[in-house]
Formats: structure tokens, C-alpha cells, sequence
């Protein structure tokens, strides 16, 4: 389950195989549904859950951005 990732830094495989590191959000908006943010120092991206082939830990302790 994706959720499960939420909060942790992580990378990301696209299915396009492009990788994404970072620290996975989950997106709480009424108008972007289904979709999750990968925060890297000054890059964020906003990521369909459709998308997503493959997430993997790199940290085992969580985060909160605010």
C-alpha cells in the first residue's frame, strides 16, 4: 500500500522509469485528488498515483513538513 510511505523520504518509479527522491506527501486538496508530492530541497512534484510503478525507503524515520 502506498500510504504506508507517506512522510518517509523515498524514490519513486514513474512508470516511465524516471526516479523521483525525495519526501512523499500525500496531497490533502479537494480539487487535486489521487495524487501525491515528492519535496527534494527546491524541487515538488506532483505525482498522480497512476503513475507510481515503485516506491522505496531510503529512511525508516518520518518527516512533517510545514
Amino acid at each position: 500500500m502506498i500510504d504506508e510511505y507517506v512522510g518517509l523520504v523515498v524514490i519513486v518509479e514513474l512508470d516511465t522509469t524516471e526516479l523521483l527522491e525525495g519526501l512523499f506527501e500525500k496531497i490533502e486538496d479537494t480539487e487535486i485528488t489521487d495524487c501525491y508530492k515528492i519535496r527534494n530541497g527546491s524541487e515538488v512534484w506532483i505525482v498522480p498515483r497512476h503513475v507510481i510503478a515503485n516506491v522505496t525507503p531510503v529512511s525508516s524515520f518520518g518527516f512533517t513538513m510545514k
